[in-house]
Protein backbone atom coordinates (compact mmCIF):
# COMPACT_ATOMS: atom_id res chain seq x y z
CA UNK A 1 0.00 0.00 0.00
CA UNK A 2 1.26 3.76 -0.49
CA UNK A 3 1.40 5.88 1.72
CA UNK A 4 -0.76 8.99 1.40
CA UNK A 5 1.70 11.35 0.19
CA UNK A 6 -0.79 14.25 1.47
CA UNK A 7 -0.20 13.54 4.95
CA UNK A 8 3.63 14.63 4.29
CA UNK A 9 3.70 18.05 5.83
CA UNK A 10 4.97 20.36 2.83
CA UNK A 11 6.50 22.72 5.22
CA UNK A 12 8.70 20.55 7.41
CA UNK A 13 11.30 21.83 9.70
CA UNK A 14 13.86 24.01 8.66
CA UNK A 15 16.72 24.32 10.38
CA UNK A 16 19.53 26.41 9.19
CA UNK A 17 21.33 27.38 12.59
CA UNK A 18 21.73 27.09 15.75
CA UNK A 19 18.61 29.32 16.82
CA UNK A 20 15.90 27.21 14.76
CA UNK A 21 17.17 23.96 17.05
CA UNK A 22 13.97 23.36 19.49
CA UNK A 23 13.85 19.79 20.92
CA UNK A 24 10.37 19.85 20.76
CA UNK A 25 9.49 21.15 17.59
CA UNK A 26 12.43 18.06 15.70
CA UNK A 27 10.56 15.96 17.64
CA UNK A 28 7.46 16.96 16.20
CA UNK A 29 8.43 17.04 12.83
CA UNK A 30 10.46 13.86 13.01
CA UNK A 31 6.60 12.10 13.90
CA UNK A 32 4.97 13.62 11.13
CA UNK A 33 7.53 13.26 8.61
CA UNK A 34 9.11 9.64 9.21
CA UNK A 35 8.47 7.72 11.97
CA UNK A 36 5.91 4.73 11.78
CA UNK A 37 6.66 4.94 7.82
CA UNK A 38 8.44 2.90 5.43
CA UNK A 39 9.86 3.98 2.73
CA UNK A 40 10.75 1.39 -0.53
CA UNK A 41 14.03 2.19 -2.72
CA UNK A 42 14.98 0.77 -6.00
CA UNK A 43 18.59 1.12 -7.09
CA UNK A 44 21.06 0.25 -10.04
CA UNK A 45 23.08 -2.02 -7.37
CA UNK A 46 22.15 -5.58 -8.42
CA UNK A 47 23.13 -7.08 -5.04
CA UNK A 48 20.68 -4.80 -3.31
CA UNK A 49 18.58 -3.62 -6.15
CA UNK A 50 15.70 -3.02 -3.73
CA UNK A 51 15.13 -2.69 -0.11
CA UNK A 52 13.08 -0.89 2.26
CA UNK A 53 14.17 1.60 5.38
CA UNK A 54 11.69 1.60 8.63
CA UNK A 55 11.87 4.90 11.08
CA UNK A 56 10.28 4.72 14.29
CA UNK A 57 10.53 7.36 16.50
CA UNK A 58 12.87 5.60 19.51
CA UNK A 59 15.99 6.06 16.34
CA UNK A 60 15.81 10.25 16.77
CA UNK A 61 17.32 10.67 19.99
CA UNK A 62 20.49 8.60 18.95
CA UNK A 63 20.34 10.67 15.70
CA UNK A 64 20.45 13.65 17.08
CA UNK A 65 22.89 12.86 20.19
CA UNK A 66 20.46 14.00 22.57
CA UNK A 67 21.81 10.92 24.74
CA UNK A 68 25.40 12.68 24.63
CA UNK A 69 24.21 15.80 26.11
CA UNK A 70 21.22 14.31 28.36
CA UNK A 71 22.47 15.32 32.12
CA UNK A 72 20.90 12.76 34.95
CA UNK A 73 18.34 10.72 34.31
CA UNK A 74 17.76 7.68 31.73
CA UNK A 75 19.11 8.03 28.51
CA UNK A 76 17.26 5.62 26.94
CA UNK A 77 15.36 6.79 23.95
CA UNK A 78 11.72 6.54 25.75
CA UNK A 79 12.50 8.36 28.53
CA UNK A 80 14.29 11.40 26.30
CA UNK A 81 11.66 11.01 24.43
CA UNK A 82 9.00 11.85 27.31
CA UNK A 83 11.21 14.45 28.69
CA UNK A 84 10.82 16.10 25.68
CA UNK A 85 7.01 16.03 25.13
CA UNK A 86 6.90 17.31 28.83
CA UNK A 87 8.82 19.68 28.42
CA UNK A 88 11.34 18.51 31.50
CA UNK A 89 14.57 18.32 29.55
CA UNK A 90 15.08 21.24 27.04
CA UNK A 91 17.78 22.73 24.88
CA UNK A 92 18.66 25.22 27.53
CA UNK A 93 19.47 22.11 29.94
CA UNK A 94 21.67 20.58 27.57
CA UNK A 95 23.37 23.47 26.08
CA UNK A 96 25.06 22.95 29.53
CA UNK A 97 26.52 19.72 28.93
CA UNK A 98 30.47 19.93 27.73
CA UNK A 99 29.42 17.84 24.01
CA UNK A 100 26.48 20.24 23.15
CA UNK A 101 28.95 20.68 20.01
CA UNK A 102 28.47 17.24 19.06
CA UNK A 103 25.17 17.35 19.49
CA UNK A 104 24.19 20.65 17.93
CA UNK A 105 25.81 19.92 14.83
CA UNK A 106 23.69 16.51 14.03
CA UNK A 107 20.74 18.89 14.60
CA UNK A 108 21.87 21.42 12.13
CA UNK A 109 22.20 18.68 9.56
CA UNK A 110 18.64 17.06 10.62
CA UNK A 111 16.98 18.11 7.30
CA UNK A 112 19.28 15.63 5.09
CA UNK A 113 16.77 13.40 5.64
CA UNK A 114 13.69 15.57 4.43
CA UNK A 115 16.29 16.03 1.37
CA UNK A 116 16.64 12.52 0.48
CA UNK A 117 13.44 10.92 1.32
CA UNK A 118 10.80 13.96 1.59
CA UNK A 119 12.37 16.15 -1.57
CA UNK A 120 14.12 13.38 -3.22
CA UNK A 121 17.03 15.64 -3.72
CA UNK A 122 18.59 12.49 -4.16
CA UNK A 123 22.24 12.19 -2.42
CA UNK A 124 24.65 9.54 -3.52
CA UNK A 125 24.28 6.31 -1.86
CA UNK A 126 27.28 4.16 -0.65
CA UNK A 127 27.06 0.46 0.59
CA UNK A 128 29.45 -0.70 3.20
CA UNK A 129 28.78 -3.89 4.43
CA UNK A 130 31.75 -4.99 2.26
CA UNK A 131 34.25 -2.05 3.39
CA UNK A 132 37.22 -1.69 5.38
CA UNK A 133 37.28 -0.37 7.73
CA UNK A 134 33.83 -0.20 9.01
CA UNK A 135 34.20 0.58 12.78
CA UNK A 136 30.11 1.75 13.01
CA UNK A 137 29.43 -1.93 11.01
CA UNK A 138 26.95 0.41 8.81
CA UNK A 139 25.33 -1.77 5.72
CA UNK A 140 23.84 1.80 3.80
CA UNK A 141 25.35 5.46 3.78
CA UNK A 142 23.88 8.50 2.08
CA UNK A 143 26.29 11.31 1.83
CA UNK A 144 26.00 14.88 1.65
CA UNK A 145 29.14 16.85 0.80
CA UNK A 146 29.31 20.47 2.03
CA UNK A 147 32.19 22.99 1.33
CA UNK A 148 34.08 21.26 4.18
CA UNK A 149 32.98 18.51 5.49
CA UNK A 150 30.60 15.40 4.44
CA UNK A 151 27.33 14.76 6.35
CA UNK A 152 26.42 10.79 7.06
CA UNK A 153 23.62 9.32 7.23
CA UNK A 154 23.93 5.77 8.30
CA UNK A 155 21.58 2.56 7.71
CA UNK A 156 22.04 -0.89 9.35
CA UNK A 157 19.58 -4.03 8.59
CA UNK A 158 17.89 -4.78 11.75
CA UNK A 159 18.22 -8.21 13.66
CA UNK A 160 15.65 -10.72 12.12
CA UNK A 161 13.98 -8.37 10.15
CA UNK A 162 13.55 -7.27 5.77
CA UNK A 163 14.55 -4.10 6.57
CA UNK A 164 17.04 -1.20 7.16
CA UNK A 165 17.03 1.12 9.95
CA UNK A 166 18.72 4.84 10.56
CA UNK A 167 21.78 4.24 12.96
CA UNK A 168 23.66 7.27 12.74
CA UNK A 169 23.86 10.83 11.80
CA UNK A 170 27.33 12.76 11.96
CA UNK A 171 29.73 14.65 10.05
CA UNK A 172 32.88 13.47 8.84
CA UNK A 173 35.93 15.12 6.99
CA UNK A 174 35.58 15.66 2.99
CA UNK A 175 39.02 12.69 3.04
CA UNK A 176 36.84 10.05 4.39
CA UNK A 177 36.49 6.68 3.27
CA UNK A 178 32.69 6.70 2.03
CA UNK A 179 33.70 9.25 -0.67
CA UNK A 180 36.50 7.30 -1.95
CA UNK A 181 33.67 4.25 -2.87
CA UNK A 182 31.69 3.76 -5.75
CA UNK A 183 28.19 5.38 -5.45
CA UNK A 184 25.01 3.40 -5.97
CA UNK A 185 22.24 5.43 -7.34
CA UNK A 186 18.67 5.61 -6.24
CA UNK A 187 16.64 4.92 -9.25
CA UNK A 188 12.95 5.25 -7.59
CA UNK A 189 11.68 6.12 -3.87
CA UNK A 190 8.50 5.27 -2.88
CA UNK A 191 6.39 5.26 0.84
CA UNK A 192 4.95 2.50 1.13
CA UNK A 193 3.11 1.74 5.01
Amino acid sequence: MTRDVTSIPLNHLLISSGTDIDFKMILEDYRACFSGHKVHLTTNYNQLSQFDIVFSENQLPHLMGWEKVKGRGSKSASAIITEVDSGTWTLSDAKKNQRWHEAKKRMLNYNIMHRIFLDQDLVPMVLTSDMKPNRLKLDIVFVANKAHESVILGFRKSKDKDFFVPTTLHTESLNNSYNLRRRTKISSLEWVD
